[in-house]
């Protein structure tokens, strides 16, 4: 859902308020006998899907099929957060899922220190200790984006977070990362779980505007494949260039070689289900809103309220092109038949994805 009328932006002219107020007045004894409206219920498919959840529940086991250890790093969703605690946000970054997006709405509306793959890499490698450093210029938003001097982009970068005690030092309002798994295992202890927070995309939009991001990106070199700029789409999809279930995988940390499995998919579901935030990138707007209610930056900031931050929130969300803007063809119809073979557990777990964001609504409910 990209569209510019945000719910939680106060757009709306004072007459056509008044008048809105008027109308649900008047027809108020006929709106109560109306179903409350839920765009993600009141519809037969969403039911018979919310029937095959709970039922998947009963289903699972956690002795049979054990989580993967990593996740005992992370605490359970519904658990109350509490930054006083030592627990820190940690966002799954995935290429094209519309991360990059979410980071500057924190860094530039809400003024939130991150630790991701932003910060200059002079700062990490000339600098010994663990500091804060603003980036950039404010370009009239009411922040400048601050980063931690650490690297999150590979296995070897969180290894020297975690050398500098990235969580420990607490500087970090949220640290943002692909390697969600190894981050799980190496950033944190005990005492000092992770916070979840994920947004999913359908895995085959996601898969294509990858495809052509890697083509064109020689300015960064972790992404940019001189093969793939050679290739067709088509052929992409056929290559083993084409990560089969990324997402499914990078949970269970399954290698190119395992063959996924339903079972597999009923796991990552379950790690979804306890230890993540979801947010859906068709429904963005509401998903950022999600998770600063979760984490508690709403009410802090006073986002509805607060003009400036809640114009921020318009701009850089409404202005923003959360994917890239690269040059693209049309889909074939052989492209997308061959991508629901092949990224098949990860189309189930983003439709799993979006079950679990109207559930998880309960979580922000008033008690």
């Amino acid at each position: 859902m990209t569209s510019k009328k945000y719910s939680y932006l106060k757009r709306g002219f004072p007459p056509l308020m008044l008048f809105a107020i008027g109308l649900f007045c008047v027809m108020g004894n006929y709106l109560e006998k109306l179903p409350s409206y839920n765009p993600f219920q009141n519809n037969a498919s969403t039911e018979r899907a919310l029937q095959a959840e709970g039922n998947r529940r009963l289903a699972y086991s956690q002795e049979t099929s054990p989580l993967p250890a990593w996740t005992n790093k992370f605490a359970n969703v519904w658990e109350p957060f509490d930054k006083a605690t030592g627990d820190t946000p940690i966002f799954w970054y995935s290429a094209k899922g519309g991360g990059a997006t979410i980071g500057y709405t924190f860094g530039f509306c809400m003024g939130l220190t991150l630790a991701n793959h932003l910060i200059s890499l002079s700062l990490v490698e000339n600098a010994p200790n663990i500091t804060v450093h603003e980036t950039g210029s404010q370009l009239g938003f009411p922040f400048i984006r601050k980063y931690v001097n650490v690297r999150t982009e590979s296995p070897a970068a969180l290894d020297d977070a975690a050398d500098r005690d990235l969580i420990g030092s607490g500087l970090a309002d949220v640290v943002m990362t692909p390697y969600i798994t190894y981050a799980g295992s190496n950033l944190f202890t005990g005492e000092q779980k992770a916070r979840g927070f994920a947004m999913f995309r359908h895995p085959m939009k996601r898969a294509i505007d990858q495809f052509f991001y890697r083509q064109h990106a020689t300015f960064d070199i972790s992404s940019f494949d001189r093969d793939l700029a050679m290739m067709d789409l088509l052929t992409y999809v056929k290559s083993n260039k084409l990560v089969e279930n990324y997402e499914v995988r990078s949970l269970l940390e399954l290698n190119n070689v395992v063959d996924v499995t339903p079972a597999h998919v009923e796991q990552a579901k379950e790690i979804l289900r306890q230890k993540f935030i979801v947010g859906i990138f068709e429904w963005y707007e509401s998903s950022v809103i999600r998770y600063e209610k979760y984490f508690g930056w709403w009410d802090e900031l006073d986002v509805l309220n607060n003009y400036t931050i809640n114009n921020c929130h318009f701009t850089v969300i409404g202005l923003l092109d959360h994917v890239g803007s690269y040059p693209k063809v049309p889909n074939s119809e052989a492209v997308e038949n061959i991508l629901k073979t092949r990224m098949w557990a990860d189309v189930e777990l983003y439709h799993y994805a979006k079950i679990l964001f109207n559930e998880q609504e309960e979580l922000l409910s008033e008690p």
